[in-house]
């Protein structure tokens, strides 16, 4: 039999022509709805600031991130970043023994806790991940000497880490890198490939907690938080940073600081920043 055209066709019901197709529409939009508030909702989670190097590169007596940056302390700033954002759970600053009592005296955070770091900076982030006493499920690892970080970024690179559980923040290698043993070129790696990493690196805290009890363990050394993942066999996801989200080395890039910080404060936008980071305008 031919279904009637006016009453009887697909998508509707065949109890006095109603048509289903609202209802359907309406649990769509319902689910749609309640998806992007999922989407929008924060998502807790602890951060890690370490800040315990002496900066030795940088030179003089006062380690670099204690060296005023816009009228004030260089960690101030990732402090400020972090410590605004929703869903922050914990807020552990990783010093040298001695800096201690300085940064618990200058820092009025209410969720901050100071922790003296170790040795190395692997030492220094595990020491921080002990003292986390509010559970979450997702920890983010910055770098005090990054003071450029954008809120965004972070909120970004934390959500990989809820979904995936890594988020390592990155920039796409602009130079040509070259392998060198005993100052001769043995090897060019294809850029195509290679990426400069960032902090905050973000994990589930279980693995990073695990990662790093592991290396502990077997006595290895990585230069940051990701190798450490990724020699557990996880994998590591990139999330794309900006080229302004520069750590602080040298003296000279305390100049730079200086300027992105000036730009910003005269209400530059992050995509007037990524043009210029990418060489179509003269930030500094």
């Amino acid at each position: 039999m031919v279904p009637d055209r006016e009453h009887g066709s697909s998508g509707t019901s065949g109890v006095s022509g109603v048509s289903r197709v609202p209802v359907y529409h309406a649990q769509v939009n319902a689910h749609n709805a309640a998806h992007a508030a999922a989407a929008d909702a924060p998502i807790p989670f602890a951060a890690v600031i370490v800040m315990a190097g002496s900066g030795a590169r940088f030179g003089g007596s006062v380690p670099k991130v204690f060296r005023l940056l816009a009228g004030e302390p260089m960690w101030a700033h990732s402090v400020r970043a972090f410590g605004a954002l929703p869903g922050l759970t914990a807020l552990v600053l990783v010093t040298s023994l001695e800096r201690t009592d300085e940064v618990r005296a200058a820092c009025s955070h209410p969720l901050a806790v100071v922790v003296a770091g170790g040795a190395r900076r692997q030492d220094s982030v595990r020491n921080g991940l002990a003292a986390l006493t509010a559970a979450s499920d997702v920890v983010a690892v910055h770098d005090a000497a990054r003071p450029l970080i954008r809120p965004e970024t972070i909120l970004r690179a934390v959500r990989s880490a809820a979904e995936h559980g890594s988020g390592l923040v990155a920039v796409p290698v602009s130079d040509t890198i070259k392998d060198v043993a005993d100052g001769v070129v043995v090897g060019t790696p294809d850029r195509g490939r290679l990426w400069g990493a960032q902090t905050p690196q973000c994990f589930r805290t279980e693995l990073l907690v695990r990662a790093h009890a592991a290396a502990e363990r077997e006595g290895t050394h990585a230069t940051d938080d990701a190798a450490l993942i990724e020699r557990a066999g996880h994998a590591v996801h990139i999330v794309h940073g900006d080229r302004w989200n520069v750590k602080v080395t040298e003296a000279g890039d305390l100049a730079v600081a200086e300027a992105v910080l000036e730009r910003r404060r005269a209400g530059a936008s992050p995509e007037a920043e990524t043009q210029a980071s990418e060489g179509r305008e003269d930030l500094a």
